[in-house]
């Protein structure tokens, strides 16, 4: 689940609601984006000044100089903890969030299982037909880890200790994704097997 719909649950659940346009200027306004670069970092100084209110941005990476009255909480993240610590400063004002929410620029992964397709940050990913088999088992259970004997058994049909195969097309998957976008999607959990990071 992408973090601003996790974070819109747990703060609806505290009863902490997003101001429509035109409403009374917000106690706090909360900016999700994936890199918080130089001109994230100009849209969330402007939204400071223009409504004297602290921007909370939550990204993955700050890649810039965040101007006053903006701090960046970086992913991965304990979004209730970080839900909670936001409603109690809030509260200190109004029980309301604006409703700008910066969508993340790089959308990840991608995959369009009718017509095979991957894409990553909006690029078409080439794959062999195991390579995007062994993506789409790891995207069924993203954010899990899942054992290289399960994965060799699942997506090529082999037996106890044949899990060789699994590793080289894991090395392949990390060429074509993370070393080519400078970013790590896949993870190895140690004792456990390999993960798709849960975006």
């Amino acid at each position: 689940m992408e973090y601003a719909r996790m974070l819109e649950l747990e703060l609806l659940e505290r009863g902490v609601t997003a101001a429509e346009d035109g409403a009374q200027e917000p106690a706090a306004i909360l900016l999700i984006c994936d890199v918080a670069e130089e001109a994230i970092a100009e849209e969330a100084g402007r939204l400071a000044e223009r409504y004297d209110a602290p921007i909370l941005c939550c990204c993955r990476e700050v890649l810039a100089s965040l101007p006053s009255g903006v701090v960046a909480v970086e992913r991965p993240m304990d979004v209730k903890r970080f839900c909670d610590s936001l409603v109690a400063s809030v509260k200190e004002g109004q029980e309301r969030l604006p409703a700008t929410l910066i969508p993340p620029k790089e959308e990840g992964i991608v995959i369009d299982r009718d017509q095979r397709k991957v894409t990553c940050r909006g690029e078409t990913i080439a794959l062999t037909a195991r390579e995007y088999d062994l993506l789409c088992y790891l995207d069924d259970h993203r954010g899990l880890a899942v054992s290289r004997e399960d994965a060799a058994r699942e997506v090529w049909g082999l037996g106890y200790g044949d899990t060789n195969v699994v590793d080289v097309y894991i090395r392949y998957l990390r060429k074509k994704l993370d070393e080519r976008f400078e970013a790590r999607y896949i993870l190895t959990v140690r004792g456990k097997g390999y993960m798709l990071r849960d975006e």
